[in-house]
């Protein structure tokens, strides 16, 4: 069962306790005891963040150049060297509600002070 599926909190209250599918479903997997959340952490936590990397990574989209930036930002996220945008780049996105969220280096670790420019990557995507 997907953790995305089910429940994935523990519900408690002075009278009873009940718990949700998704700590049923770790149970089931030899992971329980009131006694420790950790399945909540390793379990249901992971899955979940498994979930959501590969749906990011499958809105993402690496392009070229400044209008490849817009028509992806519009419907997910687009990488796009910094360079690429322009001087004006950050005004042409604003004007389709697109923003640039990050900055990152080739590797994809977030950008520091002091990056040299022409190696950075902008992530953008819709503001909301």
């Amino acid at each position: 069962m997907k953790s995305s599926a089910v429940v994935a909190t523990l519900i408690a209250d002075p009278r009873s306790i009940r718990l949700s599918d998704a700590h049923i479903a770790r149970l089931a997997q030899g992971v329980g005891g009131f006694d420790s959340q950790r399945w909540l952490d390793e379990g249901v936590a992971a899955d979940l963040l498994e979930e959501a990397t590969a749906a990011r990574e499958a809105r993402t989209a690496d392009v070229g150049t400044l209008e490849e930036a817009i028509e992806a930002g519009t419907v997910g996220f687009a990488r796009v060297r910094l360079g690429a945008l322009g001087p004006d780049g950050e005004d042409r996105l604003a004007e389709q509600a697109i923003t640039v969220r990050c900055l990152q280096r080739p590797d994809g670790s977030l950008a520091e002070p002091g990056d040299d420019e022409a190696d950075l990557v902008a992530v953008v995507a819709r503001s909301y």
